[in-house]
């Protein structure tokens, strides 16, 4: 039954076009179970992208990913571009 009724109502309800893309947010942290946390800039190496707006250590951080940077399978330009936006934050 639900096979049947539910492409009928979604169908009915939005038309045939095709849905947007999911959002995807990447997420980097440096919290470790039972260990002193690190800030990111002593784990990851970040001066090769730039001097950070804030002079603060982070410990986290979250980009959603730029939708015009995802083509078919191919996320690495909008990973990077996440990654770079997180860390100069």
């Amino acid at each position: 039954m639900a096979n049947t009724l539910l492409p009928e109502t979604v169908t009915a309800a939005f038309g045939t076009a095709t849905p947007a893309p999911p959002v995807v947010e990447v997420h980097l942290s440096t919290y470790r179970s039972g260990r002193s946390d690190e800030a990111v800039e002593n784990v990851v190496d970040v001066s090769t992208i730039g001097e950070r707006e804030d002079a603060r250590p982070f410990y986290g951080a979250g980009e959603v990913l730029d939708e015009t940077l995802v083509e078919g399978d191919d996320w690495a330009p909008a990973v990077v571009d996440a990654r770079t936006v997180m860390a100069m934050g």
